[in-house]
């Protein structure tokens, strides 16, 4: 399938690759991709939903990403404010049973999940019992023990950024900038960059969301 869409303007609907290193199994990521896959299913032609169907047949796997995908961003959001303390606790406890109320049904999973961040709270009672401040944490735990990573890979493409090399030893100045402008013009930089910038991937996603989610 990459091999079929990548090189498409339809590769902004592949799949996220999977990292051995990320925790979670790119929990985040994988949630992001099909909720955008359910959001553009009905404007999808018949032979690209064939390829990417594959993610639709299994609901309750789905539901069970999604619903620790829910609880890690309750759980981060309030923790890394807030920190470890009496309050945060039972601000936890309430949002939690807040989203429970929301769903039809808890998966295990979920369940499990809540269980063991109750286990960290009272690993942690002693600490913040009847502080004032509470028990913070850094923001590279926070991220840590919930699967963020910040040292996400560039994609391997020419961009138009190629085109500021050439200036990268040289001194800029108002005369420089005007004799560029009048030497080269705007349609060919355009027709350059139309032959020789490759598709961005991120580039190809926006616009699909513009065309799929567009009216009519």
């Amino acid at each position: 399938m990459r091999q079929q869409l990548n090189l498409t303007d339809w590769a902004g609907l592949l799949p996220p690759t999977l990292r051995d290193k990320d925790r979670f199994l790119r929990l985040f990521t994988l949630v992001a991709w099909f909720t955008r896959m359910d959001g553009y299913w009905n404007q999808l032609p018949n032979q690209l939903r064939e390829k990417i169907a594959f993610y639709r047949r299994n609901r309750w796997l789905i539901l069970r990403l999604q619903q620790v995908h829910d609880l890690v961003r309750i759980t981060g959001r309030l923790l890394r404010r807030s920190g470890l303390s009496d309050q945060s606790h039972a601000c936890w406890k309430e949002q939690v049973a807040h989203y429970f109320t929301s769903q039809r049904v808890v998966t295990r999973q979920a369940k499990q999940f809540v269980a063991g961040i109750e286990k960290y709270f009272m690993a942690h009672q002693l600490q913040y019992m009847g502080s004032v401040t509470g028990l913070l944490c850094c923001t590279e735990v926070l991220e840590s023990t919930f699967g963020k990573y910040k040292n996400k890979g560039g994609m391997r493409a020419i961009s138009s950024d190629v085109l500021a090399i050439a200036l990268y030893q040289q001194k800029i100045s108002v005369l420089s900038v005007r004799q560029a402008m009048e030497a080269v013009s705007m349609e060919e930089l355009n027709e350059w960059r139309i032959k020789h910038v490759c598709h961005n991937k991120y580039g190809l996603r926006k616009q699909l969301d513009q065309e799929l989610k567009a009216p009519g």
